[in-house]
């Protein structure tokens, strides 16, 4: 299943809301059954290629996409350990900090 509308809300670098489609909540429901730290920020990039375009391998690269992925991420040399991992590119995403945009609509608003 492709997950088409998801929201992820978090606090002090956890997870702390998760809502979206049917297929969110079936992946929701992966995330319930899992433990360790499942609900910590595994990693976080923003696009910044203005030449790069959405496909497979380079969506995280693509100027405005946003990717964040939860979960574990020994694998990339952090320290969260987990069986539950999810890595989700936005494009054209919205993103703020502290309740203020840096982010909007895949526009860099600060520098």
């Amino acid at each position: 299943r492709t997950v088409r509308k998801m929201r992820w809300e978090f606090r002090n670098g956890r997870l702390t809301g998760f809502e979206g489609d049917a297929a969110a909540l079936a992946l929701r429901k992966q995330y319930d059954l899992s433990t360790g730290d499942k609900d910590r920020i595994a990693g976080v990039s923003i696009g910044t290629n203005p030449k790069a375009q959405l496909g497979f391998l380079q969506n995280s690269i693509v100027r405005g996409a946003v990717s964040v992925a939860v979960g574990g991420n020994e694998f990339l040399g952090g320290r969260n350990k987990s069986g539950f991992g999810f890595e989700s590119t936005i494009r054209a995403a919205t993103v703020e900090a502290d309740g203020k945009p840096i982010i909007r609509e895949g526009k860099l608003l600060v520098a």
